[in-house]
């Protein structure tokens, strides 16, 4: 949070002096461009973090070996990483587009345009989607956390309390597993 803090005050600082050191001399501009590099700046700050995260999580889950059981969830949560991807690809070509229409529009002193690139960054929807993101991931890397220690196997579709349950406590250092009464439901 702290990194994110500090990424955000210097970009503002940047765009401020960039601003200041412009050979235009239209404060309007000025302020217009200081106010969409504040935005710009906090909405770029958190989707590096995003994707880098996302990035991650593929890597792992890719590397994670899937039994059987797992093998739907984890398909899923290598669908629902791709869309995420995909979002943030889409996030990034529009901001890219926004930004290079700003800058036309600058250039050519048409407020008019300027507005229309403006109005083409809906930071706003982008900081929800973003958050959705982090959601997913969390619940994803959970997913994994999870399903990437074994434990000790447990049938859960069989009933029988009869049987002894073997189970190897994790951390234990001799290959002893301990016997259980099955207390499966």
């Amino acid at each position: 949070m702290k990194f994110k803090l500090n990424l955000l005050v210097i970009a503002v600082a940047m765009a401020g002096t960039l601003a200041a050191c412009s050979s235009s001399n239209d404060d309007e501009y000025v302020m217009l461009d200081r106010d969409w590099d504040t935005a710009d700046s906090a909405f770029w700050v958190d989707y590096t973090a995003i994707r880098t995260s996302n990035e991650r999580l593929e890597q792992d889950l890719q590397k994670m070996q899937a039994d059987s059981t797992a093998a739907a969830q984890y398909a899923q949560a290598q669908q629902r990483l791709a869309a995420n991807r995909q979002a943030l690809l889409d996030m990034e070509n529009k901001r890219n587009a926004a930004r290079t229409a700003r800058d036309a529009a600058r250039t050519a002193k048409d407020r008019a345009a300027y507005d229309a690139a403006r109005s083409g960054s809906d930071y706003t929807t982008w900081s929800t989607d973003l958050t959705r993101i982090r959601t997913e991931q969390g619940e994803i890397e959970g997913m994994m956390k999870v399903g990437g220690k074994s434990v000790g196997g447990v049938d859960v579709s069989v009933k029988d309390t009869s049987k002894p349950l073997i189970r190897v406590e994790p951390g234990k250092e001799d290959n002893k597993p301990l016997i259980e009464k099955n207390k499966n439901p």
